[in-house]
């Protein structure tokens, strides 16, 4: 049975939130519904990514929980704003590709130098 100190140290380690990718600006370079990937070394050794996106000015993390039997997951990031005398949005497309260390960016609408991602974290080290 290991100690109870053990068990922290333990709990501690996992928890830990390590850059994984620097917070240079990463632009889309594809669009629609197919990304374009960058390779992010030791992205499938974190259980948990947390992504620093932008777009059209607004910034939000988005996080993505590996699941039991997900190699991908792909969540978007839309932002809406009143330009001119209409409602218009941007919307960026962000997949975790865990299998094969990579992060795939496209832009589903607006454009594309509007929107991007600042840094990669890891936590959850499998």
């Amino acid at each position: 049975m290991p100690s109870l100190k053990r068990l922290l140290t333990s709990i501690l380690n996992r928890s830990n939130v390590v850059q994984i990718l620097g917070s240079d600006h990463v632009y889309p370079t594809a669009t629609g519904w197919t990304p374009a990937y960058i390779s992010v070394p030791g992205l499938g050794d974190y259980d948990i990514i947390h992504v620093r996106c932008v777009v059209s000015g607004r910034i939000d993390f988005l996080t993505f929980v590996r699941g039991s039997r997900a190699t991908n997951y792909s969540l978007t990031f839309t932002e809406t704003y009143y330009s001119g005398s209409t409602w218009t949005y941007d919307r960026m497309l962000v997949q975790v590709d865990w299998k094969n260390n990579r992060i795939g960016l496209s832009a589903l609408n607006g454009e594309k130098s509007n929107m991007g991602i600042q840094g990669i974290w890891g936590t959850n080290k499998r």
